[in-house]
């Protein structure tokens, strides 16, 4: 079944591929950034699809993945527009690269092999090890449970109803999950969790290319370019994630791509003809697909949008801009506003359950995000939180590398390198014309869409800062003569002054390498200073883990037999649920809700049980008459909830599924007394 998940995203890239092809690309960096948008779009819209109809198996979803390639690959023949444009796509990836100057330098390869280094042992552990995340465990992989169980939009936990407060896990049914489409994807084929948690890798590698494509549209060198995009993926926080079925990368992946998308369309290299003519409608209807993407990750990729808005009426004020923005914003709503449509129907908001503007919820953003403030920063002004979130950086090196730190988890290469350098591209872009599209079309949005969201001293949150930092610092950096336009050469000079200029330009390069060098240096080792404490395999908090495993503990856990990673961190705590059989259905009250890691636990590794909100018991006879109304064998309590105890003690009513002391987490399961 590996294999065929294999095969489904070969497909899918190569939809992807061809769908940028047709679109039409300058530049290899721009091309491959498209390619890999456009398969990720192919993915979500796809399982929608299928999701809507109940067909969502892995027959079905073979067969719409191979029915989008012939579709692409017919409208490449049909269309003439598209196949001329596939034909130049096609001659610029097979023209020889021109791996020439800095993409030679060693720093360039030693910057790639830390980051390739950084990236495989994060991924090897995501496939060898047990899903461990908290929120993973709490809702992102219980929305992938549900659909690869039932194959249709069904709520992954039964009953669930907004008339009833049930903590945080109804967001399995409420949030936006394109993410965890991704997840689904991997998961379908194998009806398991054994690749769940590779679901941000492809949008790591998103990431990556559009910070490249943006940096190289912008005028930077091609290493420095690189460097800088491998930096973005050695911050602590994308490291910290890239094993995990979360969203955060993904968040801040998309919109970068699209940004990158929009300056194709309307940047200067678009525009070079000069006769005033619209940007390329296809271009712009791209960039907003992606952009509804983003919307269908995260709500807070609203801000983003917001921001990308205002730069495409300026980048094609003189190229009918009412149009170009109505061409990015009509796609991202029509994209992006699946879940939040399904939200608002079955739920009351497409928000829920966060109260926001005039839909109603139980809980607020203050609920969601600031609660986990520190107590010493409250009180402060929001910019000095962020600050402090940032300057938490150094502390941070001395703690174990948890993946829910709020604070210092952007790193010392943004606080030393990254931030300082969109500070001074900011200050430079006021009296240097040619920095201006950097810092007010791309950095200064990024940064104000990214710091204009709620809890942005929330470090994961804000990962699209650091990819603004990096496109400010390889534009800073800029590009040696030797690497600019073929265009020189057309007027000839006296053999004195061109040999002056030779020697002149000689030394303008070695200076330019050797700033580059140094500063390039500087940023790779101090994002992966930062990373000193970050190969830990551990998970919430260290009453979950006691272990707080590091690196070579961790890397023997890896290789350990099968059942030996199936029982590691909290997995080593499902004991009540092991001896159920498959299929079995679990209830709960109100008053103890599955929360934190518990969802996954009960559901298991195979998704192969059910969870079911019983209502408000009341009492244990309360929950025994729910049991029977509802045809439900399991209760689910906890050991230290009031609710639980009151179970425990009703031993005349409920019988425990296994001995009280044979789980340290807390997890218990009752059958009712007369069903033994």
């Amino acid at each position: 079944m590996v294999a065929l998940t294999v095969a489904a995203w070969l497909v899918v890239l190569a939809v992807g591929l061809l769908v940028a092809l047709a679109v039409g690309f300058r530049s290899r960096g721009e091309l491959f950034t498209a390619a890999l948008g456009a398969a990720l779009l192919t993915v979500t819209v796809s399982e929608k699809a299928l999701l809507l109809v109940g067909w969502f198996r892995p027959v079905p979803l073979l067969l719409t993945l191979v029915g989008c390639l012939a579709t692409t690959v017919a409208t490449l023949r049909l269309l003439p527009g598209a196949r001329e444009r596939a034909a130049a796509g096609t001659a610029l990836l097979r023209a020889p690269a021109r791996w020439r100057g800095p993409l030679r330098a060693p720093l360039v390869w030693t910057v790639s092999a830390a980051t390739a280094t950084v990236c495989g042992f994060e991924a090897v552990l995501a496939v060898r090890l047990p899903p461990r995340d908290i929120d993973s465990l709490w809702y992102h992989l219980v929305s992938v449970a549900g659909w690869v169980r039932t194959g249709g939009l069904a709520a992954p936990i039964d009953h669930l109803s907004p008339v009833r407060a049930v903590g945080w896990t109804v967001v399995s049914d409420s949030y936006p999950r394109d993410t965890e489409l991704v997840g689904a994807f991997l998961s379908v084929f194998t009806h398991d969790t054994s690749l769940v948690a590779l679901t941000q890798l492809p949008f790591a590698v998103l990431l990556l290319l559009a910070v490249y494509a943006l940096s190289r549209r912008l005028g930077a060198a091609r290493g420095t370019a690189w460097c800088a995009a491998c930096v973005v993926l050695l911050t602590p926080v994308v490291v910290a994630q890239l094993g995990m079925a979360y969203n955060d990368i993904a968040r801040a992946a998309v919109p970068v791509a699209a940004w990158s998308v929009l300056l194709a369309a309307c940047g200067p290299v678009a525009r070079a003809s000069g006769d005033g003519s619209p940007a390329p409608a296809r271009l712009l209807v791209f960039a907003g697909a992606l952009f509804g993407l983003g919307l269908g990750i995260k709500p807070a990729n609203a801000y983003l949008l917001a921001a990308a808005l205002p730069v495409a009426l300026w980048l094609c004020r003189r190229r009918h801009p009412l149009r170009a923005g109505l061409l990015v914003a009509g796609p991202a709503a029509l994209v992006g506003g699946f879940w939040y449509v399904l939200a608002w129907r079955a739920w009351g908001s497409p928000f829920w359950p966060l109260q926001l503007g005039p839909f109603q919820g139980p809980m607020t953003m203050y609920d969601l995000v600031d609660t986990y403030l520190p107590r010493a920063w409250r009180g402060a002004a929001p910019p000095v939180q962020v600050f402090l979130s940032w300057w938490d950086a150094f502390d941070a090196m001395d703690r174990p590398h948890w993946y829910v730190a709020n604070t210092g988890l952007l790193g010392l290469g943004w606080l030393l390198v990254l931030f300082p350098a969109a500070v001074v591209l900011l200050a430079r872009a006021v009296r240097v014309p040619r920095l201006r599209l950097a810092a007010f079309g791309v950095v200064l949005p990024l940064l104000l869409g990214t710091l204009a969201t709620p809890g942005a001293w929330y470090a994961r949150y804000t990962i699209p800062l650091v990819a603004a930092g990096a496109v400010a610092f390889a534009v800073l950096c800029g590009r040696p003569a030797d690497e600019k336009s073929d265009a020189g050469g057309s007027d000839a000079a006296g053999s004195g002054a061109a040999g002056s200029g030779r020697r002149s330009g000689s030394r303008s390069r070695a200076l330019h390498r050797a700033a580059v060098a140094v500063s390039a240096t500087a940023v790779t080792v101090a994002a992966c200073a930062g990373l000193v404490s970050g190969f830990r395999w551990s998970t919430y908090r260290t009453i979950e883990d006691p272990a707080q495993l590091d690196a070579v503990a961790t890397a023997r856990l890896a290789a350990a037999p099968s059942q030996d990673r199936a029982r590691a961190g909290i997995w080593a705590g499902d004991a009540p649920v092991r001896a159920l059989p498959d299929n079995a259905v679990i209830g709960f009250c109100d008053e103890d809700v599955p929360e934190n890691w518990f969802p996954m636990l009960l559901i298991g590794p195979h998704y192969q049980r059910r969870l079911l909100d019983l209502g408000h018991c009341g009492s244990p006879a309360g929950a025994v008459a729910r049991l029977g109304r509802q045809r439900v064998g399991y209760l689910y309590t906890t050991c230290s909830s009031r609710f639980g105890r009151r179970v425990d003690a009703a031993a005349d009513l409920l019988t425990p599924v296994a001995p009280r002391n044979s789980t340290d987490c807390g997890l218990r399961l009752h059958v009712p007394a007369h069903a033994d």
